[in-house]
């Protein structure tokens, strides 16, 4: 299950993202979509900052999986490293 603001494309600083008729087929490469509930044609032609609609999508991955994929070093390269200072 995924559900995302939708409206207008939009990334307004680091608060808001919306995903529209451009950057949702972006978020849903790789993936079929199995239903939604609560999408309407209008809500992706929204461009207000005050209202939030989030429909529902089911989906499924249809990138096949690598057996032989190492997972644990997948995880590890994507954990940001902080490292401490003194002050």
């Amino acid at each position: 299950l995924l559900a995302v603001p939708v409206g207008k494309d939009l990334v307004y600083w680091n608060a808001h993202r919306k995903y529209g008729r451009v950057r949702l087929p972006v978020l849903f490469r790789d993936w079929a979509v199995l239903g939604q509930v609560g999408l309407t044609e209008q809500m992706l032609d929204n461009d207000s900052l005050t209202t939030h609609d989030q429909p529902v999508w089911v989906l499924r991955n249809t990138r096949p999986a690598s057996p032989d994929m190492d997972w644990t070093s997948l995880l590890a390269s994507r954990t940001l490293q902080v490292e401490s200072v003194a002050s």
